[in-house]
């Protein structure tokens, strides 16, 4: 398995490359980059300018393995409204194009959340579903052309809240062009992370590291690996039974005064883990 640590670890305020020099200083193998409306890389990079990005990560013994979406600005995939819908998937598909240039192999999407139908007419959990699944199925053919796979993340969204409900999500589309970007941290509020990665299997193509602590419950439970419940013997014994080696990546917060030391202390836990 490899080491990865996402671009979200870091202080907002400091620059990317700044961030990809002290990953690769701390020993990771990849860094994950963000999508962004305005920023590092965006709907407004030039493809020669990705190619320099890539180019800079390679130099500093890097591999950039994912990107992660932060540009949605309210669209969701899960809506009923077709205008909606579309900007959503252009967007997506202009995500998938930039992930390709970057050498990068999958892209963390979300499906969809559900809501109060008071608020949003489309809320409503089976509605969200059946959107969903018809929406992102529909993408899989521009992820083909990119080369580029869809791993779908269910965050606190309301909505896919089982690995049983996961696993039928991704079985509907049918195509090895989407799966899962599983997340260690974010499944502790509902289950166990090492049921859900015994039961989605070869589905998961991406994983995010991250611990949480249950007596908190809130987003205020995410803790530095090690430092909360996650069962990380049994989450490296699914990863085992599943035969998955691709990359974990590190989602943590920023630490407030010394980012080096976050991205080494880190990258120490993400060696403890592997070995157990």
């Amino acid at each position: 398995m490899k080491k990865g640590l996402n671009a979200w670890t870091f202080p907002e305020d400091m620059p990317m490359e700044r961030r990809m020099e002290i990953t690769a200083k701390a020993g990771y193998d990849g860094f994950e980059c963000l999508y962004e409306k305005e920023g590092y890389v965006s709907m407004e990079t030039s493809d020669a300018r990705l190619k320099q990005i890539r180019r800079r990560a390679e130099d500093l013994g890097l591999q950039i393995p994912s990107i992660v979406g932060a540009h949605y600005e309210g669209l969701s995939l899960a809506s009923g409204d077709a205008r909606e819908v579309r900007e959503a998937q252009e967007r997506v598909k202009r995500m998938l194009h930039a992930a390709g240039v970057l050498g990068a192999d999958t892209a963390l999407l979300v499906a969809g959340g559900c809501s109060s139908t008071t608020q949003n007419p489309y809320g409503q959990y089976d509605v969200v579903y059946d959107n969903a699944v018809r929406n992102v199925a529909s993408l899989a053919e521009a992820a083909k052309t990119e080369g580029v796979r869809i791993g779908v993340e269910p965050v606190w969204s309301k909505f896919l809240l089982s690995p049983l409900e996961m696993r039928r999500f991704v079985d509907e589309m049918a195509s090895p062009w989407i799966g899962v970007y599983f997340d260690t941290g974010n499944v502790m509020i509902w289950g166990y992370p090492e049921q859900w990665i015994r039961i989605l299997g070869k589905r998961i193509y991406k994983c995010h590291f991250k611990d949480f602590r249950r007596s908190v419950g809130n987003f205020g439970g995410f803790v530095d690996l090690l430092a909360g419940d996650v069962d990380f013997p049994q989450v490296m014994a699914a990863f085992r039974e599943i035969g998955y080696d691709d990359f974990c990546t590190c989602e943590v917060s920023p630490y407030q005064y010394d980012a080096e030391f976050m991205a080494f202390q880190t990258a120490a836990a993400m060696d403890r883990i592997f070995a157990m």
